[in-house]
């Protein structure tokens, strides 16, 4: 098994391996791709990874008839928009324009367009929506709180 170093990911499979007494052999990849080329090249008999970067499409042409994605979630992490630090205009205008989004309840089409849907390029990911996610997008709604 194969995990990227300083991942979630890399903390699970520790927890998992110790709490089940399991006796995984855990090789530590520098970084996602060093971690898909171990499994790739044989090292490893499976990669713990985040869900979506395995269906990248640069990824999936190279493995789609070698792996499969599979299995539950080890943890849930949220993605995060990352800026600079000490941008207070920029942060203002990010928050603002997912609670725009959101209000106008079009955060959960545009993430059917990009993961859902297919692409520009002809590939589909076709990675639901996870019912957190969602949460938290109806949570960013600055009409929810006023109509309770």
């Amino acid at each position: 098994m194969v995990v990227t170093k300083g991942t979630t990911n890399e903390q699970a499979m520790h927890a998992i391996d110790a709490k089940f007494q399991l006796g995984l052999t855990i090789l530590v990849g520098a970084d996602h791709d060093q971690s898909y080329q171990m499994l790739s090249d044989g090292k490893a008999d499976a990669f713990a990874t985040d869900d979506i970067l395995p269906l990248r499409p640069d990824r999936r042409h190279r493995s789609q008839d070698k792996f499969k994605v599979t299995g539950d979630y080890l943890s849930y992490d949220p993605y995060g928009i990352m800026f600079r630090k000490g941008e207070p205009q920029l942060s203002a205008v990010v928050e603002r324009a997912f609670r725009k989004l959101a209000t106008n309840h079009d955060l959960i089409p545009l993430y059917q367009k990009w993961f859902v849907t297919r692409l520009p390029t002809g590939e589909k990911l076709d990675v639901a929506i996870s019912p957190q996610l969602e949460e938290s997008f109806k949570v960013l709604d600055d009409t929810q709180g006023a109509s309770n």
